[in-house]
């Protein structure tokens, strides 16, 4: 895991503040403000290049004009991370440790239909998660912790998932998504 700075608090506050003119989020959650949703997207990957040993600062983009083709370069593929919050400790152990059923609540990692395209671009896909703020108006994420799930190629993705809004445990997602299977996924290297 890696433990969140005011630094990295800081550069991803800049760096959303740099987006919000050019670049449109692809869903909403009722339960995180739009800034909070971001900045915890930049935190998570500047905590996974922390977490392989890159120096996240020197991947930081000039602008945000256009989408990105992937979030930084790994052993010569193109990375993407996803970052996404749990609701409990009890949540984030059974899916870090990749310990959840794959066809019960949280036992899937989503991409969005609007970004399933974006898969293209990348050659990995990389997710990790946070412990979900009580309060997202008010949340310090400095000192809290970002915790690596698992990688997965995007080539897998794209060959065995469609985005669906049906959930494999029942009910339906609020927009379509692809719903990863977590015991897919492998240690983040």
């Amino acid at each position: 895991m890696i433990k969140i700075t005011q630094e990295m608090l800081s550069a991803a506050q800049n760096e959303v503040a740099k987006r919000n003119n050019y670049l449109h989020p692809h869903f909403n959650l009722g339960y995180l403000n739009e800034d909070t949703r971001q900045v915890i997207g930049f935190l998570g990957e500047f905590s996974c290049q922390a977490y392989l040993g890159i120096d996240w600062r020197a991947n930081i983009r000039d602008n945000y004009l256009r989408p990105d083709d992937y979030d930084f370069m790994h052993n010569g593929g193109r990375v993407d991370v996803k970052t996404e919050t749990l609701p409990s400790m009890q949540l984030v152990n059974a899916v870090t440790t990749r310990q959840i059923h794959d066809d019960k609540a949280y036992g899937r990692r989503l991409i969005v239909a609007g970004q399933y395209p974006l898969l293209a671009h990348y050659d990995m896909v990389m997710f990790g998660c946070f412990l979900r703020p009580q309060n997202s108006n008010q949340w310090n994420p400095v000192g809290q912790y970002w915790y690596p799930i698992g990688m997965i190629e995007s080539q897998h993705i794209l060959q065995n998932y469609q985005p669906t809004e049906y959930k494999p445990f029942g009910g339906y997602y609020p927009q379509a998504c692809a719903n990863i299977r977590t015991s897919e996924l492998r240690d983040i290297v």
